[in-house]
């Protein structure tokens, strides 16, 4: 039971990545290709791409690249509206920075995975409450996925309630194997 729920946040946790390098990729080509988009501008792309990456990923857990990036170009088309051509390198930059962002070992994927792993680990040991949401929110700011606190906070509890349950069930086993 806890292996299937601990899969689960696995997934959650691996969803998260996917969500904020997506949003930190669309940030930075956006603003190659424009070093003058506003910044409200930026946060209403950014916020678009939240939204359908979300529809996308909690309808399919399994999406691929090519739905993440198509949800990329759409959430861009709010910054401006360019030709048929520059929609298409658009499309090329994105999906050739995001795929590199996915690649083991690449400087973004270690920031962006561990600033999520900083934020599970601050829900997880400062608590669900304002405390361990502030944690979350510090770390996930770093790179641009403040808005992914809420589920970061709903996959630590689910960590939360499985340490507890452990505990509960082997503490006694435990404490009697450290007293042999």
């Amino acid at each position: 039971m806890n292996l299937l729920r601990l899969r689960a946040v696995q997934s959650q946790f691996q969803q998260v990545i996917v969500i904020a390098t997506s949003m930190l990729t669309l940030r930075q080509v956006l603003m190659a290709e424009n070093p003058k988009v506003t910044p409200a501008e930026l946060e209403n792309s950014i916020s678009e791409l939240f939204e359908a990456l979300l529809k996308i990923l909690d309808g399919s857990p399994n999406a691929g690249t090519d739905e993440i990036v198509e949800a990329m170009i759409g959430a861009s088309a709010s910054v401006s509206s360019p030709s048929e051509e520059k929609i298409q390198a658009r499309k090329q930059m994105i999906a050739r920075v995001f795929l590199k962002t996915l690649r083991p070992g690449d400087a973004v994927l270690k920031m962006v995975s561990r600033a999520v792993h900083c934020a599970f680990r601050g829900v997880v040991l400062g608590g669900s409450g304002p405390r361990g949401q502030k944690l979350a929110d510090a770390a996930l700011r770093r790179v641009g996925a403040a808005k992914l606190v809420g589920r970061v906070v709903k996959a630590a509890e689910v960590v939360i309630r499985v340490a507890t349950v452990s505990v509960k069930v082997h503490g006694p086993w435990d404490a009697a194997l450290m007293r042999m």
